[in-house]
């Protein structure tokens, strides 16, 4: 997700995020990284605990067995939204968003790793709500209206995503609602509040 979030952001509002400045080649190459970090590194990592007997299954469906992989992508995305706000200077200086969409996206993992120690909330509805709120606030405090349709088509993704984890007896409602709404709130504000 923080690779379509920020691709989307890049090349269709990239005055908001600060990368209009940067050449079509560079925001590929910047899109690259994060999603080798923010999704082939922590996918790797899951691999890892698995072969390595840490968790049983690649689903991570009993909740014990999800805290250590969510604690694991937290801190992996939390480092990257460090090292992109204040480490990767003069980027960080021209693109600061890249780091705070990051830091509202490791602060979403975390909350789901804290909360699968009572509940099992949906991760995969935090995330694509987290999308739906970051495009929908950008689009409205922003007056981006070329976000429209990747809005629309992202709200049908959750709709399939929710859906998906539905029909596969993965969550209840409950759980795909709080995660769908756990994703919106916090990436709203983060529009909101920082951006």
């Amino acid at each position: 997700m923080p690779t379509f979030l920020l691709g989307t952001l890049f090349f269709l509002a990239p005055s908001i995020v600060g990368t209009d400045v940067l050449g079509f080649t560079t925001r590929l190459t910047l899109l690259g990284f994060v999603a080798i970090t923010t999704f082939t590194l922590p996918a790797l990592t899951v691999y890892y605990m698995y072969r390595a007997g840490y968790v049983s299954s690649l689903h991570l469906e009993s909740l014990p067995e999800r805290r250590l992989p969510y604690l694991v992508t937290a801190l992996v995305y939390g480092f990257m939204a460090y090292f992109f706000r204040y480490r990767l200077s003069p980027l960080s200086d021209v693109v600061p968003s890249i780091g705070v969409f990051l830091a509202s996206i490791s602060f979403s993992v975390l909350l789901a790793g804290v909360i699968s120690y009572w509940w099992k909330i949906s991760a995969h509805a935090i995330g694509v709500g987290g999308f739906l709120g970051a495009i929908g606030a950008v689009a409205v405090k922003f007056t981006q209206l070329q976000l429209l349709v990747p809005l629309a088509v992202v709200v049908l993704i959750a709709g399939a995503v929710s859906s998906a984890r539905l029909r596969l007896n993965a969550h209840t409602p409950a759980q795909v609602a709080a995660g769908l709404g756990v994703g919106i709130f916090i990436n709203v504000l983060t529009v909101w509040l920082f951006i």
